[in-house]
């Protein structure tokens, strides 16, 4: 429990052996560039995903770092982009993050980080033993 934001954190779960993940500024900064010129033309979404990001960076959830004191493999960036349902009441916008993303011959976040348990087929028994 972390005494100043009254939050639980954790570590990521890397892997013993992962490879050094690379810093992949300029990849996130070509995808940030382009999802940019695509949200401009819809001024309302471009301020609802803007929202998000100020959201979460006053709730401590993201924080803006300082690239002049990271050491090589501890700066790793991630790209994103937003999912719009218009369905939806609560949250038609929200954002979505890609830990696969990856340089030509590196590895992903998601290539260094163990898989959790496979949860989903078990909720076909759940639910099939409720009903029992």
């Amino acid at each position: 429990m972390n005494e100043n934001t009254n939050r639980y954190e954790t570590t990521l779960p890397f892997k013993d052996d992962h490879l050094l993940l690379p810093d992949n500024y300029e990849l996130c900064r070509k995808r940030l560039i382009n999802l940019h010129k695509t949200l401009k033309r819809d001024p309302e979404l471009l301020k609802a995903y803007d929202n998000i990001f100020r959201e979460q960076l006053s709730l401590g959830i993201i924080e803006q770092i300082d690239t002049a004191n990271s050491n090589p493999g501890q700066l790793h960036y991630l790209p994103h982009h937003p999912v719009v349902r218009f369905d939806k009441d609560t949250t038609k916008v929200r954002a979505v993050f890609d830990a696969s993303a990856k340089i030509k011959g590196s590895p992903s976040l998601k290539d260094c980080l163990h898989k959790g348990s496979q949860l989903t087929p078990l909720i076909f028994y759940i639910l099939l033993r409720f009903r029992c």
